[in-house]
């Protein structure tokens, strides 16, 4: 696929689910990062059961609903 076929096929999720990641899912995420931020010197996060950042007014009118975890890239 090349990245015009990427761009046309992408889909954005704003309303999330409640269910927990599975800790095998987890633990493959945390090494991929861990991966990524030591070859890059990026600060890549997984911030895990947190509500606070998709509280104010940007997030709603985004339309994120019930969003606990993401990946952040931090300075």
């Amino acid at each position: 696929m090349d990245a015009l076929e990427l761009m046309k096929a992408r889909h954005s999720v704003r309303y999330y689910n409640d269910r927990q990641i599975e800790a095998e899912t987890l633990s493959i995420l945390s090494s991929l990062i861990k991966e990524c931020n030591d070859e890059s010197g990026l600060n890549i996060q997984l911030c895990l059961n947190e509500r606070s950042a998709f509280n104010g007014i940007m997030a709603r009118l985004g339309n994120f609903i019930n969003v606990s975890n993401y990946i952040t890239l931090a300075v």
